[in-house]
């Protein structure tokens, strides 16, 4: 009992700082700009076929020192062409 002690009393004193934690800060406040995006361009990516990633996911299963995925690689060619510029408040908005 008495190693558990000065663990429980750590854990306690973390448990005690992080109470008042805060992911954020507020400051209030509103958007820089308000902009209206029902006319910004929308661009579609190529459709991920499911059943072959789960196809291969099952066979790296069995396979317990493989890595899991955790994305899927695909080229994608979006440039700054591709959205919708604006003059907000003096500068320019992409």
């Amino acid at each position: 009992m008495k190693t558990c002690f000065p663990s429980l009393l750590g854990l306690l004193a973390i448990l005690f700082c992080t109470l008042n934690a805060t992911a954020q800060v507020p400051h209030g406040g509103h958007p820089y700009w308000d902009a209206d995006l029902s006319a910004t361009p929308v661009e579609h990516l190529p459709a991920i076929d499911l059943d072959a990633l789960q196809a291969g996911d099952a066979v790296t299963d069995l396979v317990k020192s493989a890595p899991w995925r955790f994305g899927e690689e695909f080229e994608v060619d979006l440039g700054l062409e591709h959205g919708q510029w604006s003059a907000e408040q003096g500068m320019s908005v992409w």
